[in-house]
């Protein structure tokens, strides 16, 4: 959605520790999805939904994204 409305490239698992936090984050994922759709309506009321944590995560990543270029476009405005 970042990429098709906003033009935004997020990325996600540059490193070995933001990788193991994807990962861990789409195997709970994965894991509440079963739970949340065998939950009835009004159950689903006091749930996070299954894509919420990994939904987070993308927009964790991209605020870091965006303040990194924030800060590179200072530098060079500096230099300039």
């Amino acid at each position: 959605m970042l990429l098709k409305y906003a033009g935004i490239v997020v990325p996600i698992g540059e490193n070995d520790d933001d990788r193991s936090e994807y990962l861990g984050v789409a195997s709970s994922s994965s894991l509440s999805e079963q739970s949340w759709k065998e939950a009835d309506k009004d159950e689903r009321a006091f749930m996070l939904p299954p894509w919420s944590e990994l939904a987070y995560l993308t927009l964790k990543c991209a605020k870091k994204s965006l303040v990194e270029w924030a800060d590179k476009l200072e530098l060079d405005e500096d230099t300039e």
